[in-house]
């Protein structure tokens, strides 16, 4: 398969084993000469197999086969003597392998920064979807506070309406139909249970210590949970999500301890406190749980390494309650003694 390169009368032969260098030439010729390409060399062996004569010859030095200087000794001897660039021009010697170089890099990086920006295009779009998800929740939380304040309030005039006719009817009946006092008092425990057992003073963090508190009663039979001291008042300018953020990751941490502890002692005592107070210009939230005891490593961030399986993912919990703290001017601290780790977050108010 040859390659002859007519430039004002002259033969010009190209002879490379990398395609990339072989159409770099030619392309470098058909820019500085009005030339025609009618294909190109790849071996030494395919050149002398040609049995052309050329006026100019590009060689390679390293090919397999014939050798670049092996292909220009036989050509010499077969053609007289032909114009060999790297013995006009040494520097070639230097300037080719360095251009090979030069470009495979360009290639490489060209290569790289696809990756990067492909990379970076997927990371912007996950990031939309997930400013769109947060949006909807912030959204979907206002909306269940005005619903949790709205089921108080109707629970609460039921509760006054229904000591009302109950009044009206002892009186009326002076305590003689005892049916129709136990239906009332039915009625009356039924309304109870439609408030949650929990009262922060917020809708949000009522629903999600209650959630925590079903499921910790659930998984770990006999644990002890209060939330009687947390209290949320309006003065406490922590935004419902990240309120959430922060009970949502304390309180999953809290049930996996007590867990663990019941799986290593089945007759160990678990418990989980959760309290709020003030302390000058700064809101404390502690979140109390019980644990098997085992010491807890610590990482670069200061903070215990997750114990469970999937490090990497469990492990964000604890970084992600002390970027909220942080937003609000405030930090985490983790606190074991014995058998009893402390969770505390600090906000300012």
């Amino acid at each position: 398969m040859g390659n002859e390169l007519q430039v004002m009368g002259l033969n010009i032969a190209i002879c490379d084993d990398e395609k990339v260098i072989r159409e770099q030439i030619k392309e470098l010729a058909e820019k500085e000469m009005p030339c025609v390409c009618d294909g190109l060399y790849e071996t030494g062996d395919a050149l002398l197999a040609a049995g052309k004569q050329f006026d100019i010859v590009f060689l390679d030095i390293q090919m397999e086969g014939t050798d670049g200087i092996e292909t220009a000794k036989r050509l010499r001897q077969r053609d007289g003597t032909p114009v060999l660039l790297y013995e006009k021009y040494p520097a070639l010697y230097l300037i080719i392998p360095l251009a090979s170089f030069v470009l495979l890099g360009a290639v490489v990086f060209s290569f790289r920064i696809y990756q990067d920006m492909a990379a970076l295009q997927e990371e912007r779009a996950e990031k939309i979807v997930l400013e769109n998800q947060i949006t909807q929740m912030q959204s979907s939380m206002v909306e269940m506070e005005h619903l949790y304040d709205g089921i108080r309030s109707v629970k609460h005039d039921m509760k006054n309406h229904m000591a009302v006719l109950q009044n009206l009817i002892q009186k009326r009946y002076s305590g003689e139909d005892e049916e129709i006092r136990q239906y009332f008092e039915g009625m009356r425990q039924s309304v109870e249970q439609i408030d949650s057992r929990v009262h922060t003073g917020n809708a949000v963090s009522d629903a999600v210590v209650g959630s925590k508190f079903r499921y910790a009663a659930k998984k770990v039979k006999g644990i002890k949970l209060d939330a009687s001291k947390f209290v949320l008042t309006d003065a406490v300018t922590i935004k419902a999500y990240d309120m959430g953020i922060i009970l949502n990751n304390g309180l999953d941490n809290a049930v996996e301890a007590c867990m663990q502890m019941r799986e290593k002692q089945p007759d160990a005592e678990t418990y989980i406190t959760i309290r709020s107070f003030r302390a000058k210009n700064m809101y404390f939230i502690e979140i109390e749980n019980s644990f098997d005891g085992s010491a807890l490593s610590r990482g670069d961030s200061g903070l215990p390494i997750s114990t469970k399986k999937d490090k990497e993912v469990h492990g964000i919990g604890l970084k992600n309650i002390r970027k909220c703290a942080v937003k609000y001017g405030g930090d985490l601290d983790c606190i074991v003694e014995g058998n009893k780790f402390t969770l505390s977050v600090m906000v300012k108010s």
